[in-house]
């Protein structure tokens, strides 16, 4: 039973750092930002990362 826990982790692991990956290069792709021309962003994840960091958020 533990080694079935094991691997379905490993997997979803792997799984959800893919889906991450690919997300944010969708975001990096997307040249519109949430901000609009309030900030100087090259694309939406950099909007995003902006926004988190400064605790908008938390």
């Amino acid at each position: 039973m533990k080694s079935e826990h094991y691997v379905l982790s490993k997997f979803a692991n792997e799984i959800a750092e893919q889906i991450s990956r690919k997300t944010i290069f969708g975001l990096q792709g997307i040249k519109e930002t949430l901000s609009g021309d309030a900030w100087d962003f090259n694309n939406s994840w950099d909007d995003i990362c902006a926004q988190f960091q400064s605790g908008l958020y938390n």
